[in-house]
């Protein structure tokens, strides 16, 4: 697939994504607002705005990576799933440790987010393994 593909399919994942984590950020700040304001914390909207974040950054990674090379590719593939996993295991810890503000709410909605954000990441990659495979990227 030529750069100027490669670069419409990056941004059209971005796309894609940046309009669900808008949803559910929105839905989750007026599901705080409007139903269980006693479970709200303030540092809620870094919470998607962590794994937009993240998210940008490992569609960046993976759509650049060489394609042609299936070993690089898992291997790139199974760093990024680490790294996630550390600035996720960090981010939490900070807030824990650090904020201290209702840690209970804030381990419930990282959890749902951190799931979302698996389920996302696990449909776009079998979207990309499927393209790769019919040598369409």
């Amino acid at each position: 697939m030529s750069q100027v593909n490669m670069k419409r399919l990056k941004g059209k994942i971005i796309i894609i994504f940046a309009g669900i984590m808008l949803v559910l950020a929105w839905g989750g700040g007026w599901l705080f607002h409007a139903l269980l304001t006693q479970y709200y914390f303030v540092f809620y909207p870094f919470v998607p705005l962590f794994f937009f974040i993240i998210g940008v950054l490992t569609i960046s990674i993976f759509v650049s990576v060489d394609k042609t090379n299936p070993g690089k590719l898992v291997n790139v593939y199974m760093l990024i799933k680490m790294i996630k996993m550390l600035l996720s295991a960090i981010f939490a810890l900070v807030y824990i440790i650090g904020i201290k503000d209702n840690n209970l709410s804030f381990g419930v909605v990282f959890a749902i987010y951190y799931l979302i954000y698996l389920g996302l990441e696990t449909y776009f990659y079998s979207r990309m393994e499927k393209a790769i495979k019919r040598g369409l990227l």
